[in-house]
């Protein structure tokens, strides 16, 4: 591609040569040319926009990219590039695009300057968005930019809409602090209320209410500060500490000035001796200072050398302290002052003499003069006060004045200057009388004409023209007042009139704000209906300035809301295909780089914070469908072969080396388990932990036992049973034999007689005796199945119902310890099991009829065997494991709805991954009729975005 600067070279040869021979070079050359202005008005068309969109950094980048944009500039600014564009006429080629010069140098502008302060702020106010940074904040910086972009109506419309949801929190906040009482947060509070530069004024009520809460607070914090004060006061003064005692004197008047708290009686009187003697100190100090003053100035003045009358003075004042004088300064003033009396007597009687006499020669002439200069001066006052009346134009006062000269002095009265004066006040009296008679003729007019009349104004401004005095202006300003009355009142009733419609259009503007401020859709109508009868108003002439001012703003608003409620539609539709996309998006990556991508585009959008968080889980989301594509992959779970258990247990671990952390490690476990016990199994063809179950069912308690019943039915359990014949005069037999205890066949020797004791002839087979047969028949049985072995042998000592309760739970509890290791995928109901029959103990005599603590232990394992759930459908779910695991499948996203993915049965449970480490699954609903039912519970801190996973019959079959 040719560069800007050789097309302009290669255009100047072509203008210099002038020759059209060769007109498909030209051509080419003008196509060139065409191209690369066409890419520089695009360039600087999206520069321009990214700008005026806040998108500053984007604008920069593309500004940046490719060829140098100062040089491309040149395209359309070289001289050459205009007259080749006649040439291009000429020959019939591509013109050069026209680029718009005043947006070039805006661009080139701002890509020189670097960022400037709104840029910054509005970076800032973002950064603040996306952190979720605190309402009050983003309040204050929003209104910085307010400020800063005047011409932008919209950030104020914003800043009202953050101050009314920030009067809410103010609310919550007070009655938090009022709790907690909390004395800072309140002061905070109160200081946000009455000192912000709030647009929305905040409810009436709330700063009382602040201050109410914060009075008991301040008045309790200020009373033990005093307290803590007049301990230091006490503890200061006793050390003469004066600068302790000053530093807690002053906290203590600063309290009491800005709380305005009283001391406690108790606390005031520790103050009052405290300053009693910080002042006799500072009134000693102030007495020390002002005598080594004194003394300091008779030294300086002694040095200085000087005279008598200064020395006396200074040596006066040094000795009114009542100190006396240091010992060397006395007698160096008592010396100063002998040297100098005895030559000033002398002097001082001779200059007494020569004042008196030149008192005597200069009296003669005084009195000489004095009499010339008196009527002089008497004339001239008079002339003052009579020039100060008249230039006042007190015409009455200047003739008063006059007429009092004219009989106390008839000589000043008759002085030129008073004569002119008097003068001078006949032609003002003439023109005053003649003034006065045009005003009331003026004021008669008004009088008549009437407040109504409609050349009212003229009439009074020609009045008061003519009005001089007090009276006269009075009269015409009570005029002035009942026209603006009358004026106002009309206007009123026209007000009146246009009253309802101005509070409806109002209402209207007010609604359509609330309507925008919701980024609601379909508002244009509105606008155009507001806008219409606002300017209307706006316009009618009728009305009232302060009328029309209003209509004139809503006008403005309304106009602002049109633009930006055309931009929000906009913005909407581009948020909406958007959210669509994400619905449609269900693979771990596209959903995440489409959640970034819509985080980046609209950062200020409510959901653009939970979609960066929901995004964070992308691996987990692989992770889990990694799972299911491996189990699937691998088909049914049991195998029959130990080489497939171990190519399926690599395989499984080799997956939980690649994802460590995956959400369904519990499952990825599981399957693990099963093939290492498979493994195990099937190379020897025994399950782990049956020889325990062949000794246990080999054990003489359940394979050599009988039981003897007596007449009153309680039962004897016998390790061998022959009962012996009769024998002796009673017929009776001695019947001696090991009697069991309890499970580990600890024996007791007991002997009974057949006939006292009432025994039956034949002892009976055991219960538990049956069960170690139909043991011993399922581990011999031919193709039994080794995974359910355990639940098999569990669900048959479970169905012993004639087994005494103690032996069934200590029997169960083995089986569900030994099989948990054997059947991994019921191993939770398992431990269960175990968990409910841990709690029965099996130490105990319970084959002894008469032991009492067997009875209750035996009460315990009835209740406890009851609480147990059924064995067959933890059989079932095993056999269903083993044909088909259970795996996850993406159903969707969680935005307002989940959506089943396309053609499944949409049957199932519903699951999102949660953040921890590792990431765990939760249960969030289920699909019912192909509709998914949420718990808002389970949601409550799951971002939007996120993946939702579900078992689903449909495709887990596939």
């Amino acid at each position: 591609m040719t560069s800007p600067r050789e097309l302009i070279q290669r255009v100047d040869a072509a203008l210099i040569l002038a020759d059209e021979s060769r007109p498909e070079e030209l051509r080419q050359l003008a196509e060139s040319v065409a191209g690369a202005t066409a890419r520089l008005a695009e360039r600087v068309g999206a520069c321009d926009a990214l700008w005026r969109q806040g998108r500053f950094d984007e604008a920069r980048q593309a500004a940046r990219r490719g060829e140098d944009l100062r040089e491309a500039a040149a395209l359309v600014t070289a001289s050459a590039v205009t007259a080749w564009s006649g040439w291009c006429r000429r020959l019939g080629a591509p013109l050069p695009v026209p680029v718009d010069e005043a947006r070039l140098r805006y661009v080139l502008e701002r890509l020189d300057a670097g960022p400037g302060k709104l840029e910054q702020l509005l970076r800032e106010y973002r950064r603040m968005t996306l952190g979720r940074a605190p309402l009050i904040d983003r309040l204050r910086v929003l209104r910085v930019i307010a400020k800063a972009d005047p011409e932008q109506p919209a950030w104020l419309d914003d800043v009202r809409a953050f101050e009314q949801a920030r009067h809410d929190e103010l609310s919550r906040s007070l009655r938090d602090a009022e709790k907690r009482a909390d004395a800072a947060q309140l002061r905070a509070l109160k200081e946000e209320l009455s000192s912000d530069p709030w647009l929305v004024p905040p409810p009436p009520r709330l700063l009382p209410a602040v201050e109410v809460a914060l009075a008991p607070l301040v008045t309790r914090a200020a009373e033990q500060r005093y307290e803590a004060l007049a301990e230091a006061l006490r503890a200061a003064h006793g050390a003469l500490d004066e600068a302790r005692c000053h530093a807690a004197v002053e906290e203590w008047e600063a309290l009491q000035a800005t709380t305005r708290v009283a001391p406690p009686t108790a606390s005031a009187g520790e103050i009052a001796p405290v300053r009693a003697w910080l002042k006799d100190k500072a009134e000693q100090r102030a007495a020390d200072d002002a005598f080594a003053n004194a003394c300091a100035a008779l030294e300086a003045g002694l040095d200085a050398g000087a005279p008598l009358a200064e020395i006396e003075r200074l040596a006066s004042a040094a000795l009114r302290h009542e100190r006396g004088l240091p010992q060397v300064l006395g007698a160096r003033a008592a010396s100063r002052v002998e040297a100098l009396s005895s030559g000033q007597r002398a002097r001082n009687a001779l200059q007494l003499a020569l004042v008196l006499a030149g008192a005597v020669v200069v009296g003669g002439l005084v009195t000489a003069s004095w009499q010339h200069r008196s009527r002089a001066a008497n004339v001239q006052r008079w002339t003052g006060q009579l020039g100060a009346a008249l230039a006042s134009d007190d015409l009455a006062a200047t003739r008063a004045l006059l007429g009092e000269l004219a009989r106390s002095d008839a000589e000043a009265y008759q002085a030129p200057e008073v004569r002119d004066l008097e003068a001078k006040l006949v032609v003002r009296e003439q023109a005053e009388a003649e003034r006065a008679a045009g005003f009331a003729a003026a004021a008669s007019t008004v009088e008549g004409a009437g407040v109504g009349h409609v050349d009212f104004d003229a009439l009074l401004r020609r009045a008061e023209a003519l009005a001089r005095t007090t009276t006269e202006r009075a009269l015409v300003e009570e005029w002035r007042h009942r026209r603006v009355v009358h004026q106002d009142e009309q206007q009123r009733y026209r007000d009146q009139a246009l009253g309802p419609e101005l509070e409806a259009l109002t209402r209207d503007y007010e609604a359509l704000r609330e309507a925008v401020a919701r980024d609601g859709a379909d508002v244009q109508e509105r606008v155009a209906a507001c806008l219409a009868v606002a300017r209307r108003l706006a316009a009618a002439g009728d009305a009232s300035p302060r009328l029309r001012e209003r209509a004139a703003a809503i006008v403005s608003g309304a106009e602002a809301l049109a633009e930006r409620a055309l931009a929000q539609g906009e913005r909407q539709q581009q948020i909406a295909q958007a959210l669509e996309r994400l619905r449609g998006t269900i693979t771990a990556d596209e959903l995440a780089a489409g959640l970034m991508a819509f985080s980046n585009s609209f950062p200020d959008h409510p959901r653009a914070t939970e979609f960066v968080k929901a995004a964070s889980a992308r691996d987990a989301w692989r992770a889990v469908d990694a799972w299911r594509a491996l189990v699937v992959g691998l088909g049914p779970v049991r195998v029959q072969s130990r080489a497939a258990a171990s190519d399926r247990r690599r395989a499984i671990e080799a997956y939980r080396t690649a994802h460590p952390l995956a959400p369904v490690a519990a499952d990825v476990e599981r399957l693990r388990a099963y093939y290492a016990c498979a493994e195990e199994t099937l190379e020897g063809d025994d399950v782990a932990g049956l020889k325990d179950v062949r000794a246990l069912l080999d054990n003489r308690l359940l394979k050599d036992s009988f039981t003897v019943t007596d007449r009153e039915g309680r039962r004897y359990y016998l390790l061998d049973g022959a009962l012996p014949e009769p024998r002796g005069p009673d017929a009776s037999a001695v019947y001696s034999f090991d009697y069991v205890v309890n499970a580990r066949l600890v024996t007791r020797r007991k002997v009974w007689r057949t006939q006292e004791e009432g025994f039956d002839a034949v002892a009976q087979p055991s219960p538990q005796r049956r069960f170690s047969e139909a043991g011993w028949r399922l581990l011999e049985a031919p193709g039994r199945a080794w995974e359910t072995l355990y639940l098999e042998l569990l669900a048959a000592v479970l169905a012993e119902q004639d087994m005494d309760p103690i032996l069934v739970a200590s029997l169960a509890r083995t089986l569900a310890e030994l099989g948990r290791s054997v059947v991994p995928f019921g191993a939770e109901d398992l431990t269960a099991y175990e968990r409910e029959l841990k709690l029965v103990r099996d130490d105990v005599a319970w084959m002894d009829p008469d032991e009492r603590e067997a009875e209750s232990i035996r009460k315990r394992a009835q209740a406890a065997l009851k609480r147990l759930p059924a064995v067959r459908p933890l059989v079932a779910r095993v056999e269903a494991a083993l044909r088909r695991p259970q795996v996850l499948w993406p159903a969707g996203v969680l935005l307002r709805d989940v959506r089943p993915v396309q053609g499944g049965a949409a049957r199932g449970e519903l699951y999102v991954v949660v953040a921890g480490t590792p990431m765990s699954l939760r249960r969030v609903g289920r699909f019912v009729d192909g509709a998914a039912q949420l718990d808002a519970a389970a949601l409550s801190d799951v971002p939007q975005g996120t993946l939702v996973f579900a078992t689903n019959e449909a495709e887990d079959q596939q």
